[in-house]
């Protein structure tokens, strides 16, 4: 009689155990739900950021003056080149000439040509000129 007492002691200590792991639970869900929801709210005004500027960024005009503008005129003699090679024969930083570029790919300007050449032990990607890129360019030029 004794082991059905003390399996019943067990048992019910056990199942005061779950009903405080399951108040425990219930806690980390509240809590991981409202971290979601916070993450939520982060992602959702990162997204509108991004779009504002990209909004920005897509009504930047561009003229000879501007990095942007040097970085055409580069594409349109040199054909084609790499962020690299732009980079070092127009004396600029990589980064600068990277977000340069990315304004001419979000203008039509610029596209990548699909290749990619290995400089300084890295795939770098090859970028083109565009027809839209190249007009621009004749409008200013002449």
């Amino acid at each position: 009689m004794s082991k059905v007492i003390d399996s019943l002691r067990d048992g019910m200590e056990y199942f005061e155990t779950l009903i405080e792991t399951s108040a425990d639970l219930d806690e980390l869900r509240y809590a991981a739900r409202k971290y979601l929801d916070y993450q939520d709210r982060v992602i959702e005004a990162d997204k509108a950021e991004k779009l504002r500027r990209y909004e920005l960024m897509k009504n930047k005009p561009i003229n000879w003056a501007t990095n942007a503008g040097k970085v055409l005129r580069y594409l349109v003699e040199h054909g084609s080149c790499t962020n690299l090679e732009c980079a070092e024969d127009l004396g600029m930083l990589e980064h600068s000439q990277d977000a340069s570029m990315n304004l001419l790919v979000l203008k039509g300007y610029a596209r990548k040509s699909g290749k990619k050449v290995r400089q300084r032990d890295f795939l770098r990607v090859v970028w083109e000129i565009t027809d839209k890129g190249e007009e621009w360019f004749e409008e200013r030029e002449n």
